[in-house]
């Protein structure tokens, strides 16, 4: 959140498991990104399906960052998956 609030004005965070939204919804308030932060969006699939061949995983994620530039008007996503660095690009 600190590397992306150099970079960009507003930001979104996608991240794999919706479990993972409380905790970091909490980091953006204890950090004091609330303004920054557009939006915490989850997709819902398991981490490792990420790296299956074929697997939907992937085209759920696209899909889900595609929203968040549209729908949140954000200026960048953090990944919010350590699962999702091979993604990046």
């Amino acid at each position: 959140m600190h590397v992306v609030n150099m970079v960009a004005g507003s930001f979104s965070i996608v991240s794999a498991l919706g479990r993972s939204a409380p905790a970091l919804e909490h980091l953006v308030h204890k950090y004091g990104f609330e303004r920054r932060c557009r939006r915490v969006r989850t997709v819902s699939v398991p981490v490792l399906a990420l790296d299956e061949p074929g697997s939907e995983a992937v085209d759920r994620l696209r899909a889900e960052l595609a929203a968040a530039v549209a729908e949140d008007r954000c200026e960048a996503v953090v990944l919010g998956c350590a699962g999702m660095a091979d993604l990046n690009a």
